[in-house]
């Protein structure tokens, strides 16, 4: 029997992924606003969203490469 993964698998990994970054950014934006000092939550921010813009970009090619061979 052949196994085919659900075309939409690729996106709910960075549904998932976009999700975390959202609650923990959030969570990191609100804590250097009440320890107050150097301002660091933009770099957090930065690095981790080209992360995450790689994730999108690979997610997205992956879920078109699907479509494209389940249309075969």
């Amino acid at each position: 029997m052949l196994f085919r993964r659900n075309p939409l698998s690729p996106l709910f990994g960075f549904v998932k992924h976009l999700t975390v970054f959202l609650i923990v950014n959030l969570f990191l934006l609100l804590l250097n606003l009440v320890t107050g000092g150097e301002w660091w939550f933009p770099q957090v921010l930065f690095g981790w969203g080209i992360g995450l813009l790689f994730h999108a970009v690979a997610a997205g090619l992956a879920f078109f490469s699907r479509l494209v061979r389940l249309g075969r």
